[in-house]
């Protein structure tokens, strides 16, 4: 389970480090050639292309498997769902868990503090007033959004100004940019040992702003003086809630004034912009997608043994899928003893194999090995009472009889 989760998690890591990659190194030609809104949209690569890299992987064809047939004593394999052990894997599962705790609950305090930084908040025409004079203007909640404003907001900026602050705002409602500010949260958190991911929040964060100012111009068209103006009366504003939009010092501001000329590109262009966008955003959630490996069913391994017990000798041979139980059952009656196994897979040519040894139904012993691939068998030994009637010794052979790749046959050939 735990390596399954970070074989998973490795491949999420790759594309959440290659898409930003991408659309940071494809933000300024959208910019230029197409708007600020477009560059922005092209943001949306990353999710879709996270989301493209949970999907199922393709299935790839196998050829027939052929092993040796179980000897003596051979009994059916028992269906059985097992956790792996504690192992590197899952030691690694838990320390991303605890990074991603840590992340979430940082931003949470980032929140709560601007909340509480903006005192109690007074509605007046469907803006809503902060006690403070340097927080907003601002976009802040996800299911009830509110556009906040600076205390001094009506004698800091005149009625123009005001107006386009207002515009920008509602820019930022009409595109959900609150709810797409909080999935970049979340991603920080899940990557948060990725430093691609917090550069480029930074560089979304910066876009989301130019195509709000680009839409204001849209409508607002012989305003970019008036626009310039507010932007320098708010760039000392302070930072704020994680999930919320708002003006931030960090936003370059003479890029964000230089790029007020450039914000309304001609209509073809935007529409151009938009399949080139869509087209990126198909052809990276389909690299995402292949990148996987694929799919060939849960790895099968030959687990070939010589076992002593009190019994006897005797010599099975099991097939065991990864992850399922595979049972051999020595003598008869309430003393039998029953050897189930499964197996789990590790890098390196290792393997983990859990063992359960009952007599009768009683539980007696559950090791848990590490042993190779091939070679040289592996030796298990247990005395586990008095009476002798659970002791054992086997000496294990495991191998990886995966069925091998190989094109699709037509059938009947």
């Amino acid at each position: 389970m735990a390596n399954d989760i970070m074989v998973k998690l490795s491949l999420l890591t790759l594309v959440g480090s290659a898409a930003p990659i991408a659309v940071l190194l494809l933000r300024l030609p959208l910019r230029k050639l197409f708007g600020a809104n477009v560059a922005y949209t092209a943001w949306g690569l990353v999710p879709i292309a996270l989301c493209a890299a949970l999907l199922p992987a393709r299935l790839a064809p196998s050829t027939a498997l052929r092993i040796p047939a179980a000897a003596m004593n051979l009994q059916a394999a028992f269906p059985h769902a097992a956790a792996a052990g504690p192992d590197r894997f899952t030691i690694a599962l838990c320390l991303w868990l605890l990074g991603a705790g840590a992340s979430g609950l940082y931003f949470f305090h980032l929140h709560r503090a601007f909340m509480k930084k903006l005192g109690r908040l007074s509605e007046r025409q469907d803006i809503h007033y902060a006690q403070a004079e340097e927080c907003g203007p601002a976009l802040i909640g996800i299911w009830r959004p509110r556009i906040v404003v600076p205390a001094d907001f009506d004698t800091r900026y005149d009625e123009s100004e005001r107006q386009l602050i207002v515009a920008h705002e509602r820019a930022h409602l009409q595109r959900a940019d609150a709810a797409a500010n909080l999935l970049c949260a979340l991603l920080q958190c899940l990557f948060w040992f990725n430093p691609v991911l917090h550069f480029a929040s930074r560089a979304f964060r910066f876009d989301q702003e130019l195509a709000c100012d680009a839409t204001v111009m849209l409508y607002h068209p012989h305003s970019g003086k008036t626009y310039a103006d507010a932007m320098l009366k708010t760039q000392l504003a302070a930072s704020g809630s994680p999930a919320g939009c708002y003006w931030q010092l960090n936003h370059p501001l003479k890029e964000r004034i230089m790029n007020l000329k450039y914000a309304t590109p001609p209509v073809l262009n935007r529409i151009a912009g938009a399949f080139v966008v869509i087209a990126l955003t198909v052809g990276g959630a389909f690299s995402a997608w292949a990148a996987q490996a694929p799919q060939t069913g849960a790895k099968v391994y030959l687990l070939t043994m010589e076992l002593k017990d009190k019994f006897g000798t005797i010599t099975p041979a099991l097939q065991a899928r990864e992850g399922e139980e595979a049972a051999v059952v020595h003598g008869e009656g309430d003393k039998r003893l029953r050897y189930s196994f499964i197996v789990h897979s590790l890098p390196t040519g290792m393997v983990n194999v859990e063992l359960n040894t009952r007599v009768g139904e009683q539980l007696y012993s559950e090791p848990r090995l590490m042993l190779p691939l091939g070679g040289q068998p592996s030796t298990i030994e247990t005395r586990v009472n008095p009476a002798n009637d659970g002791d054992y010794k086997i000496s294990l052979t495991i191998t990886d009889v995966t069925p091998s790749q190989s094109p699709a046959q037509p059938a009947g050939k």
